[in-house]
């Protein structure tokens, strides 16, 4: 899972033929994949199937649309419109999860997790992108932030350059395992930030501070009824361009699309059937890559009853329907180039599952994308679950072996390491 190789041949195999199909159309004179709507759009499905495929229409945001979006509660909230959440799930969160003791952080992990630690290196994308434009720097900087350098825009994700953190509906508070890999002051000059929620790991006080200091016009894009988050603390509502499910926007050099995740954000009802603000992930589709940012997100349940002893490997009678958003996704923007996706803080499972991926459910997600290659995050940052901190990598490399997934598909980036994906 670190160092990439592996087994999985027919699967790249299966992946170029369909980039080579890709390839083959547009020669032909069909256009951009998702180009204005011409009609439908045959596309090639994985293992082989064919699908059709209607081009979708793109919204602005703040422009009306043409039926009551699922998500929408009538009370003006949001709610997670599929059977793979189950509010019941997320109800024993806050009555159940402060309760359940969580061992300590052993030292010999965070000696681990800081030998793995590394700087970055921003300017070797930019030398990447003068070859063929394509190429994509990712620099992981811990838990869900990253720095993403595309041709057209150089991006940044759920900022979060604290010391410790709140946890979400767990144990309170936990500190960072790693140093910061780099300062907001040391970045390079920044398009915009991306938000996926409001929950205090995602959307830290201190780095929005700071980033608006560093930058007073720095851009912000966000879920819907997000922004007076973010005006409280000093960012301009101008700044602000706050965006519903599958709005999409041009920055720059890319466009912009938000999508669907199953999460939570706001306030939450105390029935868990709604929020007061939105959660998303996000699409970034450049000239010649796209790039899928899942933030935080849950894929399925775990049934109450489980007394399963591998929470994060439950078994198909233990498990509810799983969530078709990421397929729509991966049918609506393919083909995805790199996808990043979480894989921690995922324990105990019976409380979190509907909001929070396991590792098996990371590659799950990763298969309905049919995404080229994923990188992991969410993991070995902040202990926000009771598994231990690099637990996470052990299931990883289990779950790809059974899904038949390789190394050089699903990687495992270092803390601060600069990393190229072509």
């Amino acid at each position: 899972v670190l160092h990439g190789g592996g087994g999985g041949g027919r699967r790249v195999r299966r992946r170029e033929a369909e980039r080579a199909s890709v390839r083959e159309r547009r020669a032909r004179g069909k256009g951009a994949l998702w180009g204005a709507a011409r009609g439908s759009l045959r596309a090639e499905g994985s293992g082989g199937c064919a699908m059709e495929t209607e081009a979708p229409a793109r919204v602005e945001p703040g422009e009306k649309r043409a039926t009551k979006a699922p998500h929408h509660h009538p009370s003006g909230s949001f709610v997670n419109p599929w059977a793979s959440f189950n509010k019941d799930f997320a109800k024993t969160t806050v009555s159940l999860a402060a309760k359940t003791p969580r061992e300590p952080v052993k030292d010999v992990e965070i000696a681990a997790l800081a030998l793995l630690s590394s700087r970055p290196d921003f300017l070797i994308a930019r030398e990447a992108w003068m070859e063929t434009r394509r190429n994509v720097g990712l620099t992981w900087m811990g838990h869900c932030t990253y720095l993403i350098q595309m041709y057209g825009a150089t991006i940044l994700t759920d900022p979060n350059f604290s010391m410790k953190t709140a946890a979400p509906f767990l144990f309170g508070s936990a500190k960072r395992l790693t140093p910061v890999p780099c300062s907001i002051e040391n970045l390079p000059k920044l398009d915009f930030v991306v938000l996926t929620s409001t929950m205090e790991d995602k959307l830290d006080e201190e780095s929005i501070r700071s980033l608006i200091k560093h930058d007073p016009q720095l851009r912000f894009l966000v879920p819907l009824k997000t922004r007076s988050f973010l005006t409280r603390w000093d960012v301009p509502a101008e700044n602000v361009v706050e965006m519903d499910w599958y709005d999409e926007i041009a920055v720059g050099g890319v466009r912009v699309a938000c999508c669907p995740a199953q999460h939570l954000s706001g306030e939450v009802a105390k029935n868990f059937q709604s929020s007061s603000a939105l959660w998303c992930s996000w699409m970034f589709i450049g000239i010649r890559s796209r790039v899928y940012f899942a933030g935080s997100t849950g894929y399925r349940g775990v049934l109450r009853k489980s007394r399963n002893s591998r929470p994060s490997n439950p078994s198909p009678a233990e498990s509810v329907e799983c969530c078709p958003a990421f397929k729509e996704i991966g049918e609506r923007y393919w083909p995805i180039d790199l996808a990043l996706l979480p894989i921690g803080n995922y324990a105990p499972r019976q409380f979190v599952a509907s909001i929070q991926c396991d590792p098996r459910d990371s590659v799950e997600i990763f298969c309905d994308l049919r995404a080229r290659q994923a990188v992991a995050h969410n993991w070995g940052t902040f202990t926000l679950g009771d598994e231990e901190a690099l637990q996470p990598l052990r299931d990883l490399e289990r779950a790809m072996h059974e899904r038949g997934v390789s190394d050089s598909e699903f990687s495992v980036v270092m803390p601060g390491k600069t990393t190229l994906f072509y």
